[in-house]
């Protein structure tokens, strides 16, 4: 079988020179910055410098003896600061990796805070006692009693503090009427030796000698002292309590019914234990002593505004202006005018009730 003879390749010997040709050197070189590969230069006298590039994205062209090319600036080490591990990797050691889906889960999770601190309640209760206490102080004893029936908290912390709450209501807004009506010593504050004398039979037949009023009950000797001072203290509370029960007849002119002599009607009995139950219940909360003041207050403003609208009274009249009124307070009651000391006998003396200021009245010597 005859021979074959090759064809010659023409582009072998390029290729196999390609193959065996030295490949050009690579530098790495670190001049203040991150890593940074270079390929040398084609030529000789080219491989002299060296471009660097900075943390911040700048680059720097160096010399290869390490200084810099003639025309560049000066960096200060805080501008060429190199990247650090610390700059790639968090607190916790995880990548530091900037991440669109993790921004988006962050901005959502603010949203949602943000959205529930608004629709968080607010109220009252989150408040500190001593504010809460200030406020109740600056109510009227009316609103403080209304204000007991709102919650549990608000009823123990009236009740906690009852009685430093009512002494400030009272100093601040009745200073004048708590002199004129204070109440009867209470017989738990009695010295459990004096009770049995106290109670003794023959003095509480002895307390008859006191007039009896149709209008007002007789002082509970088992509850209070029956003294002749707290005698005329529980006088005083029931004459008030009384009078305000009258007001409505008082303003529209309807006549107070009266009693006959040694006759006691069903509806004054009740009355009268209506009545001794108030005084009562006054004695163990200072805070409803205090509302007896208001109330007094109250009706003593629409009793000179009554008497002064009359014109067929021409006698002199308390002064009082609007702003009085308005105030809630008995300041005015310490001007000079014609207040009444005495109590009423009769509920008929209503009628010309002005200023019931009882052990506190004006003396002037006439010459």
């Amino acid at each position: 079988m005859p021979k074959t003879k090759a064809i010659p390749d023409p582009f072998a010997e390029d290729r196999q020179r390609t193959r065996t040709a030295p490949k050009p050197p690579r530098t790495q070189d670190v001049v203040n910055g991150p890593v940074v590969s270079t390929p040398a230069p084609a030529t000789a006298g080219e491989g002299d410098n060296m471009t660097v590039i900075n943390s911040d994205g700048t680059t720097t062209t160096y010399t290869a003896s390490g200084k810099l090319l003639d025309g560049e600036e000066q960096r200060t080490s805080e501008e060429t600061k190199a990247v650090t591990d610390s700059d790639r990797a968090t607190a916790k050691g995880s990548p530091n990796v900037r991440s669109k889906k993790t921004e988006r889960m962050m901005r959502k999770l603010e949203n949602k805070t943000a959205k529930s601190a608004r629709r968080q309640s607010t109220n009252l209760l989150h408040l500190p006692n001593e504010l809460l206490f200030n406020i109740f102080s600056q109510m009227r004893p009316s609103e403080v009693l209304g204000n007991l029936h709102i919650c549990r908290a608000f009823h123990n912390l009236v009740q906690h503090s009852e009685a430093l709450l009512s002494r400030h209501i009272v100093s601040a807004r009745y200073p004048i009427l708590a002199k004129c009506f204070r109440l009867p010593v209470s017989l738990d504050d009695v010295d459990p030796k004096l009770h049995v004398v106290l109670q003794y039979e023959t003095r509480i037949q002895m307390l008859g000698i006191h007039r009896r009023y149709q209008h007002i009950p007789q002082p509970d000797p088992f509850a209070a002292c029956t003294c002749l001072t707290c005698v005329l203290r529980w006088q005083a509370l029931f004459t008030i309590i009384d009078f305000n029960y009258w007001l409505e007849n008082l303003a529209s002119g309807k006549p107070i019914p009266v009693i006959p002599r040694d006759q006691i009607p069903e509806w004054n009995k009740t009355l009268k234990e209506r009545t001794a139950r108030i005084v009562l219940r006054a004695l163990k909360s200072p805070l409803k002593h205090a509302r007896i003041l208001e109330m007094h207050l109250m009706n003593t403003c629409a009793a000179i505004k009554r008497q002064t609208e009359n014109r067929g009274n021409r006698r002199r009249h308390f002064t009082m202006t609007q702003a009085d009124e308005d105030s809630g307070t008995d300041s005015f009651l310490g001007r000079e005018g014609p207040s009444t000391a005495d109590m009423p006998f009769q509920r008929d003396g209503y009628d010309l009730l002005e200023v019931y200021l009882p052990t506190r009245t004006w003396l002037k010597n006439e010459t």
